[in-house]
């Protein structure tokens, strides 16, 4: 399954994370019956063991994907206001069946919907800069390994692009209803109580002017960028040598191959995401777009291989009752040099040459190690 097969393909993720946590609250004795994304991307094993803070984490981790998923970008520049739009209907509807209301919501889990409407309807950033100024304080304790972020990423990101139970979702619920109860839900609390909800401490005056200050002068990199930098070019060398066709960089259409050095030159998490986005879409195009054909020239030189291989039986068999026979000794000598460069034509079907393995590979340096 993919984006274009499912409604709603980006908010489905944090919304079953969000599930998990409700779950765990424990605040809604029959919630269990109202979720509509049971283990779709996180097995019941996994969930027994997270924590509610471990769930409450990984949401927030799924949050700021989320964001980068559905914000606009300048580079290349691009207008998501449609996929904003289907992302909150979704996100309506699936409200308005989870019997969740303005005078059933515990505090913190109004404002974590909410900051969902803001993604969705200003493209609040307010996620992205409050974890920069925590891992930025972390950083000035013990520097922040950005291998570490990309772990992260990586593991959110595999979760989500590789599902155990990617099930097709018929979100339930009525999209106009479940707007009116965010409206609710957002008269509720007082601008004051939503000024004062932060995911992390927000920079101070001086501690923002300090980062600024940093980022200029070049001193200190972006741990949450940096570590998207490493996972987004980790994941597009991972899908240039997956089957059934290796591809190399000269496979790609013109303006993504110098995809290393775009990802490397950008500074902002979102800009990452799509350009890696861009690029894996166009490998997958690629690869796709081969795979009747290879799959034909594959079964093509397995039956060659099998059928040499019973005539070199059938002849090793004569030889072993006419050893002296210089017929059979010819046709086998042929045979066998035969399979050898049918081995060898299977071989280049499904793997680069070296010489195309190194030019994945050194496709463009990169600072990161």
């Amino acid at each position: 399954m993919n984006r274009n097969e499912q409604k709603g393909w980006d908010i489905l993720f944090p919304l079953e994370t969000l599930e998990y946590y409700i779950e765990k609250l424990g605040v809604y004795p029959n919630f269990k019956k109202k979720q509509q994304l049971h283990n779709r991307i996180t097995p019941e094993l996994t969930l027994q063991k997270c924590s509610l803070v471990n769930t409450e984490d990984t949401f927030r981790t799924q949050l700021i994907l989320f964001l980068g998923a559905v914000m606009d970008t300048k580079n290349p520049p691009q207008n998501n206001a449609e996929q904003r739009q289907e992302n909150q209907e979704v996100f309506q509807q699936w409200l308005h069946n989870s019997g969740i209301t303005a005078s059933n919501c515990p505090t913190k889990l109004k404002h974590f919907l909410l900051e969902i409407k803001e993604i969705l309807e200003n493209q609040s950033d307010k996620i992205y800069h409050e974890t920069t100024a925590y891992l930025w304080r972390k950083a000035k304790e013990k520097p922040t390994d950005p291998q570490k972020v990309a772990k992260v990423f990586k593991d959110i990101g595999g979760i989500m692009a590789n599902t155990p139970k990617l099930y097709k979702v018929d979100m339930k619920g009525n999209a106009a209803e479940g707007k009116k109860i965010l409206a609710e839900i957002s008269s509720s609390l007082s601008a004051e109580e939503r000024e004062n909800f932060h995911f992390h401490p927000p920079f101070t005056n001086e501690e923002k002017a300090e980062y600024e200050k940093e980022q200029k002068e070049g001193k200190k990199s972006d741990p949450i960028t940096k570590g998207q930098r490493i996972n987004a070019i980790e994941e597009i060398k991972n899908a240039f040598q997956r089957e059934p066709k290796r591809l190399t960089v000269n496979d790609l259409d013109p303006e993504n191959q110098d995809w290393e050095n775009e990802i490397n030159r950008t500074e902002k998490i979102i800009e990452i995401e799509n350009v890696k986005r861009r690029v894996l879409a166009d490998i997958e195009k690629k690869k796709c777009a081969g795979c009747q054909k290879l799959k034909g020239q594959l079964l093509e030189k397995e039956t060659q291989i099998k059928t040499l291989e019973q005539e070199i039986a059938e002849l090793e068999t004569k030889l072993s009752h006419e050893p002296s026979n210089d017929t059979y000794k010819a046709n086998l000598t042929k045979k066998k040099s035969e399979l050898s460069r049918v081995h060898e034509e299977l071989k280049q079907l499904i793997s680069p040459t070296p010489r195309q393995n190194h030019e994945i590979n050194s496709s463009s340096s990169s600072p990161w190690p």
